[in-house]
């Protein structure tokens, strides 16, 4: 299984982003490989415009359609 995890909280540090900082040793120790993914990630401009050709949301897209 394979889980990507997906912050878009403005906020540094989010209540969101705790969350997944515990739920990923969780998720490891079962085996699950866990990537996490947060709006800081992607270009200010990607994000506005809605680049969705940009490599780093391309790259998103990839690894959202792997994920279970």
């Amino acid at each position: 299984m394979y889980v990507v995890a997906l912050l878009g909280s403005p906020s540094r540090p989010s209540r969101t982003a705790r969350l997944v900082d515990a739920a990923i040793p969780l998720l490891r120790e079962q085996g699950v490989e866990t990537v996490v993914i947060s709006v800081y990630d992607f270009a200010a401009e990607d994000i506005l415009y809605g680049r969705f050709d940009s490599p780093a949301i391309k790259n998103l897209q990839q690894l959202v359609k792997q994920s279970a």
